[in-house]
């Protein structure tokens, strides 16, 4: 969080990573786990992982801004 405080881009950078490990998850179980895509919509998945992010980034960021001075 210090860092993208510094660079805005690496805020960035975070969100491509983020979208080129879920395609990849998703292309993961479609190769290996082609079973559980009948029980599994991708939807689901995805939006788990959002909220999942999204909460673990505003935890991080809200503990970054606590641990500052002033």
């Amino acid at each position: 969080m210090a860092e993208a405080r510094k660079a805005p881009h690496v805020l960035w950078l975070l969100v491509e990573f983020f979208i080129v490990f879920e395609f990849g998850f998703l292309a993961a179980v479609g190769i290996f786990f082609t079973h559980l895509l009948a029980e599994l919509a991708w939807i689901n998945v995805a939006v788990g992982n959002l909220i999942a992010a999204g909460g673990m980034g505003y935890y991080m960021w809200r503990r970054h801004l606590g641990s500052e001075p002033g």
